[in-house]
């Protein structure tokens, strides 16, 4: 038993050392970043996908957004032939509620990476809650306190 798994196990490194060496690389992704991985307001990130190898052919990479209602890819982008490193651009609804976005992309022998992109709400126009303040601190049951709150700057009528 254990010769048929050497025997086996010498037949595939055979194998593999036979294929030419493109064929063993040709599609692997390396890695997939985001720049900048976080946004806020509708801002557009760019996405960079570098293969493991250079590949003779020029590899086309399919790109998915997992909600495509906060950030939409691209179907997909296209590695030169000889080259590792293709960039997209990630477009954001300014509008979406704040969420975490995974984007992939994968290569037609499905080798995929994945990474996140945090998508958040614009910021509020207008002063901003900075401090909660009670007097006393703490109290027995049925006594009162006085609350204040503190803003950022000079509040509208009916804040």
């Amino acid at each position: 038993m254990r010769r048929l798994c050497i025997l086996a196990t010498i037949s595939a490194l055979g194998l593999v050392l036979a294929l030419p060496s493109g064929a063993i690389a040709a599609g692997s992704i390396g890695s997939l970043s985001l720049l900048p991985d976080t946004v806020r307001a509708g801002e557009s990130s760019q996405g960079t996908v570098n293969l493991a190898f250079p590949d003779p052919q020029p590899t086309v990479v399919r790109l998915f957004s997992f909600d495509t209602s906060a950030a939409t890819v691209p179907v997909s982008v296209t590695v030169p032939a000889g080259a590792t490193t293709a960039t997209f651009t990630i477009t954001t609804n300014a509008a979406a509620p704040p969420t975490i976005v995974q984007i992939m992309a994968a290569t037609p022998d499905n080798a995929s990476r994945t990474q996140n992109l945090s998508v958040n709400a614009a910021t509020p126009a207008g002063p901003s809650l900075t401090a909660v303040s009670f007097v006393p601190t703490s109290i027995v049951g049925g006594a009162n306190a006085t609350g204040t709150v503190r803003f950022s700057g000079a509040m509208n009528d009916g804040a």
